[in-house]
């Protein structure tokens, strides 16, 4: 049976500007930092808490440097993320409505090849009542027609009786003359 292992600390998982910091300064403890006779004096002493404070400074100021880059590093992520994210979105909506497009030509597709036999009686109730529209309007005119030429004739036959009776009137004037 195997035993279970504990979770590692956070320290060590994760991989810090601090934990590098603390690897850096052991390492630079075990190795001696230089010469250890120079500093078994109080002047030496000193001097080397100088450098390793000037170290430390320059560590800190690394560890600050990190810590901006990080948060640069996050921020540019995160905005690239967002753009990608909106320009996905983008792309779904278009897509969307493309979708729709397709399904609505789909159904009118699709209705059409139905609607085969009703077009063919739509068209032959067309062609039906254009033959009842014309020949209304064939016997409208011939209605006119008629009208006209009866109205003509009893014009045309008013005259002749009026011309008939001027003809008689102006021989009887002659006449008697």
């Amino acid at each position: 049976m195997e035993k279970k292992r504990k979770p590692a600390s956070k320290l060590h998982r994760a991989r810090s500007p601090q934990r590098t910091a603390l690897w850096i300064l052991a390492a630079l403890y075990l190795t001696g930092c230089g010469d250890n006779e120079r500093y078994e004096t109080l002047t030496g002493a000193n001097e080397r808490i100088g450098a390793l404070t000037t170290e430390n400074d320059e560590l800190k100021h690394r560890i600050q440097e990190l810590k901006e880059e990080k948060i640069s590093s996050e921020t540019d992520i995160a905005n690239r993320y967002r753009v990608k994210l909106a320009d996905a979105a983008d792309k779904l909506a278009s897509l969307r409505l493309e979708l729709g497009a397709i399904q609505r030509e789909k159904l009118a597709l699709e209705e059409t090849a139905h609607a085969g036999p009703r077009i063919e009686r739509a068209k032959a109730n067309r062609f039906a009542m254009e033959r009842l529209v014309y020949l209304v309007i064939i016997g409208i005119s011939l209605a006119l027609a008629m009208l006209a030429s009866a109205r003509w004739k009893r014009t045309n036959d008013r005259l002749q009786h009026l011309v008939m009776n001027e003809v008689d009137s102006i021989r009887r004037l002659g006449v008697q003359r």
